[in-house]
């Protein structure tokens, strides 16, 4: 579960704010992470974020768009991260960040969601960790 929480952290810290320096993919990073997301537009897109951590330490976190792979931008508006555990249908954590500044972007709003994986917890049962994303396609 601690994986997962990462993960969803990491995720979370990677989606929040539209980024100008770079239109290329960022899959060789050492810190990428790929995840299938689909959206209400009907489509489903394959996307590279980066941890966006900056600084020695790690103590200062960038936040960076969604690169889908093939072209295009993913920049998130709000973001949701929900922790369930499967078994008893129980939601364990759920965390939303919003982020105004890319609403004046040009673009089409799409609301897409993903599973960031899953883990048996102690008790034996299986939780999921899930986003749901809020973002400007371009």
């Amino acid at each position: 579960m601690i994986r997962l929480m990462i993960a969803a952290v990491t995720l979370a810290s990677t989606l929040l704010i539209p980024a100008t320096h770079a239109f290329a993919a960022p899959t060789g990073a050492p810190t990428a992470m790929t995840l299938p997301l689909s959206c209400d537009n009907g489509q489903t897109y394959k996307i590279v974020v980066n941890s966006g951590n900056s600084g020695q330490n790690e103590q200062v976190t960038t936040f960076d768009p969604g690169f889908i792979v093939g072209g295009g931008l993913l920049l998130p508006l709000s973001l949701t991260i929900t922790g369930t555990d499967l078994t008893t249908s129980t939601v364990l954590f759920s965390q939303t960040s919003t982020k105004g500044e890319a609403a004046h972007a040009p673009g089409t709003v799409v609301t897409c969601t993903g599973t960031l994986g899953t883990e048996t917890l102690p008790n034996g049962d299986t939780a999921q960790a899930s986003i749901t994303v809020v973002a400007l396609l371009r």
